[in-house]
């Protein structure tokens, strides 16, 4: 895909500098800011005139793509390192449970070992 769109890119660069080598001697009257008594006008040739308002209307367009791009690869690696962090303590969490799972089985062992043992009646409040 990528050498498609840079063929694109080089066959419509060629037809732009075509357009203006083709019209660059032809000039055209350019009205800049009206106002009210006189105009703001300036003769350039055709090519740069379309070359000018063509780069006015592809610059901001351009620049608020990327920005919206930046944005979007900013979140998304966001997202994935909160993924990661959350799978990593998720398994460090099973990890833990599974060995205080088997101590905790082994401390009631114990427990109910020395209440046999020292033949306490808990049934019983103490004084």
């Amino acid at each position: 895909m990528q050498i498609v769109r840079t063929l694109a890119l080089i066959v419509f660069t060629a037809f732009i500098a075509m357009f203006v080598m083709v019209n660059y001697g032809e000039k055209q009257d350019v009205i800049i800011w009206p106002t009210s008594q006189d105009a703001f006008v300036v003769n350039w040739p055709v090519g740069v005139t379309a070359l000018v308002f063509w780069l006015l209307g592809v610059v901001p367009t351009w620049i608020y793509h990327r920005s919206v791009k930046w944005s979007q690869e900013r979140r998304i690696r966001s997202l994935e390192a909160s993924i990661k962090s959350s799978a990593l303590a998720h398994r460090s969490q099973a990890a833990s449970s599974a060995g205080a799972d088997s101590k905790a089985a082994s401390a009631d062992e114990k427990l109910s070992s020395l209440d046999k043992d020292s033949g306490a009646n808990t049934s019983e409040p103490a004084p």
